[in-house]
Parts: C-alpha cells; sequence; structure tokens
C-alpha cells in the first residue's frame, strides 16, 4: 500500500500504515517518524513517545489489546479512555488511550521538557485519526498481501530454504530491502530511515533522486529465525 492523504476536518495526514502480525493495519501519520517506538506482547501493543519515554519512562500514546470476547464489556467498564473497535464470537479489539498524565506538563518543567510536551501534544492530537484508521485484514489473502506476489506456500518454502542455510539475507531487513531493490533495478541506493519492532520495520530507500516508502513484515515466525518479506516499496510523490 502507498503512502497516501487522508483529511479529517481541517487537517490533512500523510500517513504510511503499520500492520500488526496480519490481522490488522493502522494508519501512522508521517509526521510521527522517529518519534515512537511500538511496545509488544502477544495480544497488545502499545504505542510510545520516544522522548517523554527516554527521559521519564512513560509517554504511552494509545495501546490495542486484543482480547476474549467475553471479556470486553468487563475491560469497556474497567477501563477509562477505552473503545471497541471489533468484536466476533471469539475476540475483539479494544482502543485504550492513557487516563493518567504521561508527558511532561508539571510547573517546575525544564526547556527540554516543555519541547517534549509540544511534541506529546501534537502527537496526541492525531491518536482519533489513527483509531478510526483501524482495518481488520483478511488473513485468508493468497499472498498475504505482498509486493513480492509470494503465496503461503511460496513463503513456507523460503522459509525452510533459510533454515536450511540458504538466502540467509532474508534475516536482515536491511539486506533484504536491498536485495529487493537490486532485482527490480532500483540499486545502488542507500537506506535513509529505518524503524521496526522486531516484527514489522518501516524505511525509507533512495535512489537516484527517488524516495521509496517501504515495509517489510515476517509473514511466518515473528522471532529472530522468521524471514523478511517485502509488503511495500513504492515511490513516494511528494
Amino acid at each position: 500500500m502507498a503512502r497516501n492523504n487522508d483529511k479529517v476536518g481541517n487537517l490533512i495526514y500523510p500517513y504510511f500504515y503499520h500492520q500488526v502480525l496480519g490481522e490488522y493495519s493502522i494508519k501512522i501519520p508521517n509526521s510521527w517518524s522517529g518519534k515512537y517506538t511500538v511496545n509488544s506482547t502477544d495480544n497488545t501493543i502499545r504505542f510510545v513517545q520516544n522522548a517523554t519515554y527516554e527521559k521519564y519512562g512513560s509517554g504511552i500514546l494509545f495501546t490495542i489489546e486484543k482480547v476474549s470476547a467475553d471479556r470486553v464489556e468487563e475491560i469497556l467498564n474497567m477501563l477509562g479512555g477505552s473503545e471497541l473497535l471489533y468484536k466476533n464470537d471469539e475476540y475483539a479489539y479494544i482502543f485504550e488511550v492513557p487516563t493518567d498524565v504521561q508527558y511532561p506538563i508539571w510547573v517546575e518543567r525544564d526547556e527540554e521538557d516543555m519541547v517534549i510536551a509540544a511534541e506529546y501534544e501534537a502527537m496526541f492530537e492525531q491518536v482519533n485519526f489513527i483509531k478510526n484508521s483501524f482495518d481488520l485484514l483478511v488473513q485468508t489473502s493468497p499472498y498475504y498481501d505482498n509486493k513480492e506476489s509470494l503465496s503461503l506456500d511460496d513463503i513456507t518454502v523460503l522459509q525452510n530454504d533459510v533454515d536450511n542455510g540458504h538466502y540467509l539475507w532474508r534475516l536482515d531487513p536491511t539486506q533484504t530491502i536491498l536485495e529487493y531493490a537490486n532485482s527490480n533495478n532500483i540499486g545502488n541506493g542507500e537506506i535513509t530511515e529505518l524503524t521496526g519492532t522486531g516484527v514489522l520495520v518501516n524505511a525509507s530507500y533512495t535512489t537516484g533522486g527517488d524516495t521509496y516508502l517501504v515495509e517489510l513484515f515476517k509473514p511466518i515466525r515473528q522471532n529472530k529465525t522468521g524471514i523478511w518479506v517485502v509488503r511495500v516499496f513504492e515511490k513516494f510523490l511528494n
């Protein structure tokens, strides 16, 4: 999926997609690039502002939690700032925003804190846009929505090949990006930005004056032995 724009009210958000374990995607404003970290567990992802987290250990912007369907009412009643995103007979996704103070707004803050607070507030204003962008993916897609047009059988064979010592560059997101670029005649470039969670990677690749939006994901195993597959590799049009 290519970088795009959404208009909400009087604001226009350039964004890129963030896919979570092949289950759902959300749109992250491009202005967030380099300013956040994703902390994840088996059933939860939490987006945190880097600046506040690094200085104070807080800075939570929002959380998306996967829970069993029979716990939805309990959690919504228990957690202020929570909202149901999706529910079926087995499970549900709940969107949560913090109700306590997560960034430096106290009186005796320094100039750095004021900069950090302004950034947090600007990011938090866009959280509602992210919540509304939640999109459940169709997990039966024969190509797992990847740029390489690999079927599930192809990906499984490729993972087995890597397990047997072949194509080990598939374990390195940087090398996967460069190999893809070379094989598509857009090589001799450089990766100008790369962020990720260990399961998902977003990057920018520049060559010949053109910049490409890149997204990688791990479709088989979400650990260090899992291969990277290119999900997005699209030229960014200013």
